[in-house]
C-alpha cells in the first residue's frame, strides 16, 4: 500500500488532506471561477493514495469548472421539471426566475473517478439542508441527486 499524500496536484489546483474518520481520505482544493471560489473535494474509501486515473478526473474538473456548472444548472432546470421529482408551482416558479435557483457549487470525487457538482444553496424545497446534486458521467450530467435525507460528514 503506497502512502497517502498530505497535497497533491491535479492541473492547476493543490488539493490538501483534511482531517477525517480514519476509514476516509479526503482531500480539498479551492479553485477560482468566473465569479467566485469554489471547492473541489477527493474522497477515497477506504484511505488510499489517490491513482492517476482519479487525479486526472480532478485536473478536468478543475479546467473547466465553469463550464461544467453551466452544464449542470441547464440539466437541473429540464430534469427537475420532469414529473418524477412533482415540484410545486412555487418550486417551478424558482427555476423559470431571472436569479439563479441554485448557488454555492462544489464538486465532490470519488476514488472511482465518479463525481457529482453539489449546489448548496437553493431556495428549492428539494434541495434542503444539504442542497442538491448533479451525478456526472465524465462531462456528461447523468441524473439529479436528491440530498435531502443526507447525512454530514
Amino acid at each position: 500500500m503506497s502512502e497517502i499524500p498530505t497535497t497533491f496536484s491535479a492541473g492547476t489546483a493543490e488539493f490538501v488532506r483534511i482531517e477525517s474518520p480514519e476509514e476516509l481520505a479526503f482531500w480539498v482544493a479551492t479553485v477560482n471561477g468566473a465569479d467566485a471560489e469554489h471547492e473541489v473535494s477527493l474522497i477515497i474509501e477506504p484511505a488510499a493514495a489517490p491513482e492517476a486515473d482519479v487525479v486526472e478526473v480532478a485536473a478536468a474538473i478543475v479546467a473547466d469548472f465553469d463550464e461544467l456548472v453551466r452544464d449542470a444548472l441547464e440539466y437541473l432546470d429540464e430534469a427537475l421539471r420532469g414529473p418524477e421529482w412533482a415540484l410545486s408551482a412555487t418550486d417551478l416558479a424558482l427555476l423559470d426566475g431571472a436569479d439563479a435557483a441554485f448557488g454555492e457549487p462544489e464538486a465532490v470525487i470519488w476514488g472511482d473517478g465518479t463525481w457529482m457538482l453539489r449546489f448548496q444553496e437553493s431556495a428549492v424545497s428539494i434541495a434542503e439542508e444539504f442542497g442538491i446534486g448533479v451525478n456526472f458521467v465524465g462531462r456528461v450530467p447523468q441524473s439529479v441527486e436528491d440530498l435531502s435525507e443526507s447525512e454530514e460528514l
